[in-house]
């Protein structure tokens, strides 16, 4: 009788282990989550804290919309 109840205790153990381990990994992948979501925040707090700074605003209207100004010709390379 007391060797079933180790055995059940043994592999009960045995069991929350493995649990222990996959919730660890799990945490490790959120805190990196985590960590990329604050420097992205971090990033766009910054943009927000230029976003009265004219210069700032083209130069982001450029990289992201593709956008020029009137009277501005835009060269398509298609050798690439």
């Amino acid at each position: 009788m007391l060797g079933v109840l180790i055995a059940v205790l043994g592999v009960e153990l045995i069991q929350l282990y493995g649990k222990l381990r996959r919730e660890q990994v799990r945490e490790g992948e959120l805190s990196s989550q985590v960590q990329e979501l604050r420097q992205e925040n971090d990033s766009l707090r910054s943009d927000l804290e230029k976003a009265d700074d004219e210069e700032f605003v083209k130069n982001k209207a450029r990289q992201q919309l593709n956008m020029v100004e009137a009277g501005e010709r835009i060269f398509i390379d298609v050798n690439h």
